[in-house]
Parts: structure tokens; C-alpha cells; sequence
């Protein structure tokens, strides 16, 4: 059983709903359980722990009207950082997965591709479709570069620590702070028991989309839109 950190505390606002987004509505469906459905569709997944602000009566509303169950709420942080950090002191499995709530196309089988990836810092990438280049303009190969997806999995334990390590120091993603985590430590020894020697980094799904923009929304309705299509013929 692996345990999963499901980040449903962020405020959204660049997605000009003047809500958070995770609450905004998908085929009259909230965002954020999309994924929690497709989540308890896997045997492996234990429980399901929820950084959220806890003032906020509709999680558990919602929670409880699609029947979510084996669930966990916990007070979200300042910052996404903070939310994973205060998640982590709930889990209790060996592996962790790290999900976000916004990513309503996140799939069975990428989730189970991660699951059983032999590492112990798994993370899927949507590799670049354009050209890439840095605001100093130098051009990089495209191959090389790509988008974070979630979820991610990590070793419980390592990345509790990398994550007290690193307090106060700002930090993208998890795997962005395991980065800073190694360039930090990498001097001392004594930390070596912590490092994640298994990195493992592979192609994710295109149609795993952030929600982040307006735009992002109608685009989400197209993908449902879609694949509701191909369920029909």
C-alpha cells in the first residue's frame, strides 16, 4: 500500500476565478475529485491525505457527497511547500505519492507506472513540443527538457527529511527541492543515508494537464468532452 499526499490547499489565483480553483466546477463535477476518483479505482493506494484549509466546509461536503473514502484532512501551509511538509508527518507507508488537485486527466495507468517504478524519486515529465530557450536567449535541445508532472513518488522518510532540511528555502516542486537538497548537502557525508540514488524520470501523458489559466479550464472541458466521445462510440 502506498500512501498519497493529495494538495487540495492552494488559493488559485491566476486562474481568475476569485475562488480557489480546485473547487471551480468540470461538467458540474468540482476539479479536485476527478482525481481523487480515479485514485481509489487502485487497490494499492491506502489512505488519501488532504493539506486543506480546514475552515473550508466544502471539502468535506464535497468529500462526502462522491463518497470519498479512507481520507485524511490536515491544515494546508502558507505555501505548496509547507502543505506536502505538514502531509508528511501523516503518512505512514514507506513510499509516498505527491498529487495535486488540478490535474483532473491524471490516469490509472500513469498512476500504477509510477507506483511500480524501482525508485525511490519518480517523477513523469511531458517532454517540450517547441524549441527551448533561456530570457539570455541560448537555445537548448528540446529532448532534454519537459514539464514536471504529478503524481510523484518518493521514499517517505528521505524526503520528510530533505523537506526539514530545506525549510525556508523556496522550492517549486519536490523534486525542485530535492535538487537544492543535494547541491546543499552534497559536502556532508554524514547525510548520504538521505540522498535518493534511485532517480527515476519518464515520459508522462500530454492529456495530464495543470489547471493554472482561464484558459486551462476550456481546454480541460475539451479533453472531457473528447473522451467522453470515445466512451459513447
Amino acid at each position: 500500500m502506498i500512501d498519497v499526499i493529495y494538495l487540495t490547499g492552494g488559493k488559485g489565483k491566476r486562474a481568475e476565478l476569485g475562488y480557489p480553483k480546485q473547487f471551480a466546477r468540470l461538467k458540474g463535477k468540482p476539479l479536485f475529485i476527478y482525481g481523487l476518483e480515479t485514485l481509489r479505482q487502485i487497490n494499492k493506494i491506502g489512505r488519501i491525505i488532504i493539506p486543506s484549509d480546514v475552515t473550508n466546509s466544502n471539502v468535506i461536503r464535497f468529500l462526502n457527497e462522491y463518497n470519498i473514502e479512507n481520507r485524511y484532512i490536515c491544515e494546508a501551509g502558507k505555501t505548496r511547500q509547507e502543505s506536502v511538509y505538514n502531509g508528511l508527518e501523516h503518512v505512514k507507508t514507506k513510499d509516498v505519492l505527491i498529487c495535486e488537485a488540478v490535474r483532473p486527466f491524471m490516469s490509472i495507468n500513469l498512476i500504477r507506472k509510477v507506483i511500480l517504478a524501482d525508485g525511490d524519486c519518480v517523477t513523469p515529465i511531458d517532454l517540450s513540443s517547441a524549441s527551448v530557450i533561456d530570457i539570455l536567449g541560448n537555445s537548448y535541445d528540446r529532448n532534454d527538457f519537459g514539464c514536471v508532472q504529478m503524481p510523484q513518488k518518493y521514499d517517505t522518510k528521505k524526503l520528510f527529511n530533505a523537506h526539514a532540511f530545506c525549510r525556508g528555502i523556496s522550492s517549486t516542486d519536490d523534486m525542485d527541492l530535492i535538487y537544492k537538497y543535494h547541491k546543499i548537502y552534497k559536502e556532508f557525508p554524514y547525510y548520504e543515508e538521505d540522498h535518493f540514488k534511485r532517480k527515476i524520470i519518464f515520459h508522462g501523458e500530454r492529456e495530464n494537464i495543470k489547471i493554472t489559466y482561464p484558459i486551462d479550464l476550456k481546454i480541460a472541458e475539451a479533453i472531457l468532452s473528447y473522451k467522453e466521445g470515445n466512451k459513447i462510440e
